[in-house]
């Protein structure tokens, strides 16, 4: 049995066999590279003693796309003149017929925490609202409309990241789940109908969730993604069943940058609250800790939060709406973020 390929004149050999026993079986083949897609004849023959077979097929074979290549950095967005850094990642990715393969040069061979294999590397971000008893509910609309602010605005400029909420006030409940990301309407509808919980203060346990529950492969995470928490409370811990300490000490909050945003004068004049929100803020507290007077200010923290995990300066003019709220993205510059690779591609 033989089988051939046939473009006018050349004809390819792709397989051929001898037997004396019947056979039932598939097989693959492999075809030549070509020029341009080209619709090509494919010939079965099968001779025995005294016989002759002879079966075709017309198929069409593509050309071989080009390689691509991207470049990962150690960050999504860089200034204009900044210099990529020496632990940068180098992907090509080669089609091969129906198989991708992906050869990396790494120009760093201790970069362990990026993903070779991905063009971008995606963002998770945590929000922990505080919802307990002592936040009056105009203000925890603030707070939930600050985090939907954020959202909208990080999603204009890329759907790589992906957001969670969870409250906690006398129970930690997960109000926004990583994988619900599909619809923004959707999402910000979420944001807006969760209701405070009230009563306690058990920050350690929420931001236990969150490592627990929340940055786990089985509620949506992936072990690759650059991890942020971003807490937002009016006070310090008060009847929580976890200390401070004993979350911090957690191995797999390793790797997750924290921002800590304390809000109103409770928090800020009780040095008590004020050092607890500085051990759960990443170093330095200058880039990961912020102190505002209201939750009506809250919007004055967008600006910083967004420069401190896009890693440049973002300019978000403040505003102020019809009930005296300060605001921030009635007016936000669209372009002060350039997108993201994965943008480019959508």
């Amino acid at each position: 049995m033989s089988v051939y390929l046939t473009d006018g004149e050349e004809k390819t050999l792709l397989h051929q066999e001898t037997s004396d026993k019947e056979f039932h079986r598939c097989f693959t083949i492999q075809t030549p590279s070509v020029n341009k897609d080209s619709v090509l004849t494919m010939t079965v023959e099968v001779k025995g003693q005294t016989s002759l077979w002879t079966q075709q097929r017309l198929v069409k074979v593509r050309q071989r796309p080009a390689p691509v290549t991207f470049i990962q950095t150690d960050k999504p967005i860089y200034s204009p003149g900044q210099t990529l850094i020496k632990h940068d990642t180098i992907s090509t990715i080669e089609h091969n017929n129906n198989n991708n393969n992906n050869n990396n040069n790494n120009n760093n061979n201790n970069n362990n925490n990026h993903n070779n294999n991905k063009p971008d590397q995606e963002t998770e971000i945590a929000f922990v609202l505080d919802g307990s008893g002592s936040i009056e509910p105009s203000d925890f609309d603030l707070a939930k409309t600050f985090i939907s602010d954020f959202v909208t605005y990080v999603w204009s400029k890329s759907l790589s990241f992906k957001f969670a909420v969870v409250q906690y006030g006398k129970d930690v409940r997960t109000e926004l789940s990583l994988p619900e990301k599909d619809n923004t309407d959707n999402v910000l509808k979420t944001i807006k109908n969760i209701q405070q919980i009230g009563r306690t203060t058990a920050t350690a346990s929420a931001i236990n969730h969150v490592l627990e529950h929340v940055f786990t492969p089985a509620n949506g995470s992936d072990q690759n993604a650059k991890k942020y928490i971003v807490l937002i409370t009016d006070g310090r811990i008060f009847l929580d069943s976890l200390t401070l300490a004993e979350v911090l000490q957690n191995p797999k909050i390793t790797n997750i940058t924290r921002f800590a945003i304390g809000v109103g004068e409770d928090v800020l004049n009780d040095t008590i609250a004020v050092k607890e929100l500085k051990e759960i803020a990443s170093d330095p507290d200058e880039k990961h800790f912020f102190e505002v007077n209201s939750y009506k200010s809250l919007g004055s923290t967008l600006q910083s939060l967004l420069s401190a995990i896009f890693g440049l300066e973002v300019e978000i003019p403040e505003m102020t709406n019809d009930q005296g709220t300060e605001t921030a993205t009635s007016q936000l510059d669209t372009t002060a973020l350039p997108p993201t690779a994965t943008d480019e591609k959508r």
